[in-house]
């Protein structure tokens, strides 16, 4: 079921960040724990991330966190997909990458890439929907990249 989705932009604090990226742990394949130091993992998308978000009653629910800061001719790089448990299903990773791959296009990236295990099955799906295309695997984690 698709709901109304309000996207915003860069609203998040890192304690935000930091919890719903704990809430989202074990849905990352191994455990996002098992591969950051989430409190840290957090500030460093705050810093240097482009962020977009949705909320619902105040809490945050939803992010797609984009890097573009890499080096002309390189794709802009997404490190970070996530939606609460409690509100899956409704659109909410459809339309934050949407927004991401609108904002990066609007910064002049050609494209974007992004790493995930090839055991997440159901983030893939979301990837192949926007276009994106295996470019490369290392071990478990396969390469997407979409062209703009």
């Amino acid at each position: 079921m698709r709901k109304q989705t309000n996207v915003t932009r860069n609203e998040a604090s890192v304690a935000q960040l930091a919890a719903l990226l704990t809430a989202c742990d074990l849905d990352f394949c191994p455990p996002l724990s098992q591969r950051q130091d989430i409190p840290a993992y957090a500030e460093r998308i705050f810093e240097r991330a482009e962020r977009f978000e949705c909320w619902d009653q105040g809490q945050l629910v939803g992010l797609v966190a984009i890097y573009c800061i890499t080096p002309p001719g390189e794709p802009a790089f997404i490190t970070n997909v996530s939606v609460h448990p409690s509100n899956r299903g409704c659109g909410l990773a459809d339309a934050l990458l949407h927004a991401a791959l609108t904002h990066a296009r609007s910064r002049g990236f050609s494209q974007v890439a992004l790493e995930v295990d090839a055991a997440a099955t159901a983030a893939q799906h979301l990837y192949y929907k926007h276009n994106f295309s295996k470019q490369s695997a290392k071990g478990a984690t396969l390469l997407l990249h979409v062209a703009l």
